[in-house]
């Protein structure tokens, strides 16, 4: 449960103006937003694509088709930007890295195997993956472009999409990982939020008005995450028997998450405000990319409400209070 205090304020009661969005036009911030989200779902079919290629022939992967999928992506961004208006700039370079690492998380997570049916069915599902998360960005990117959310059955139909070409390609045997659909497709959930949260422009409008709410309280490191870590962990990550490297005890366990490289990984442990680029998180959380076992180990997994509270901890900043 989190905390919380009851506090009379006053609130700015946000509207989403669709009314007024929809029939005025997109804003230029609207219609950039539009064009990068666009963009980044290309790029990230783009590269899946090239990977699927490379899965189906047994060889690595090519890496003019990699660097093709990049420039592409880059071109729209700076055609999107020259045009005026947006939002935030400059932020390629930052897209582009969020997209390698989603590559990155779902090759690992997707592998092809020694055999020709294990190859063939990776390739399948490498290719439904790239399509959805496109897929989605598409309905977000239409959205975007109103002003508005993104429509339902849009996101529906991306989702069976993907569903339906899972299914089929382990309907056909030999492949080297099974039921794996839910997995990545949180993967590609978290991908597709993190973009949005950072390409779409919020366009609001307010009234003021009085009411009386709760506010909760931030998570706190010390009293909320530590006593986690305490319970659950420190019987293998504590002073003296610090296993992977990391001291989960008491006075050391901040130092040794919060921006430090896991040791399996190239993944910082915590990567504040960014749970689903956290290795801790994905560790607790059975996300695809991790090496070894989910944590606790032998436990796994914690009550929900326990990573809920450190998931919330991370998107919060991460802090040492």
């Amino acid at each position: 449960m989190r905390r919380g205090v009851i506090v009379t304020v006053v609130v700015l009661v946000i509207s989403a103006g669709s009314w007024s969005l929809a029939h005025a036009g997109a804003t230029p911030a609207q219609k950039c937003a539009q064009s990068k989200l666009k963009a980044t779902g290309k790029k990230a079919a783009a590269k899946l694509k090239c990977y699927k290629k490379a899965v189906a022939a047994g060889v690595a992967v090519d890496s003019e088709c990699l660097t093709k999928a990049g420039d592409k992506f880059m071109i729209a961004f700076q055609k999107a930007e020259a045009k005026g208006g947006c939002t935030t700039v400059n932020d390629a370079g930052a897209v582009e890295g969020d997209v390698d690492i989603f590559v990155g998380d779902i090759v690992a997570a997707l592998p092809g195997g020694a055999t020709e049916a294990g190859q063939k069915c990776a390739a399948s599902k490498l290719d439904a993956t790239g399509k959805k998360a496109s897929g989605k960005l598409n309905c977000q990117a239409k959205a975007a472009g109103k002003g508005l959310a993104a429509d339902q059955a849009c996101l529906v139909k991306a989702e069976s999409k993907f569903t339906a070409t899972f299914a089929k390609a382990e309907v056909k045997g030999g492949c080297a990982t099974v039921d794996d659909a839910d997995a990545v497709e949180l993967t590609v959930e978290a991908f597709v939020d993190g973009v949005v949260g950072s390409l779409v422009p919020t366009t609001t409008t307010t009234t003021t008005t009085t009411t009386s709410t709760t506010v909760p309280a931030p998570v706190s490191f010390a009293a909320d995450v530590q006593p986690i870590f305490t319970t659950n962990c420190v019987t293998c990550h504590t002073t003296g028997f610090a296993s992977a490297g990391l001291d989960l005890s008491v006075g050391n366990a901040y130092a040794n998450t919060v921006n430090v490289t896991a040791g399996e990984s190239a993944l910082k442990r915590v990567l504040p405000g960014d749970p689903a680029n956290s290795y801790l998180y994905r560790k607790i959380t059975n996300a695809p990319g991790i090496i070894g076992q989910p944590m606790p180990f032998g436990a796994f997994p914690m009550p929900q409400a326990q990573i809920d509270t450190i998931g919330a901890w991370i998107r919060e900043g991460a802090l040492n209070n």
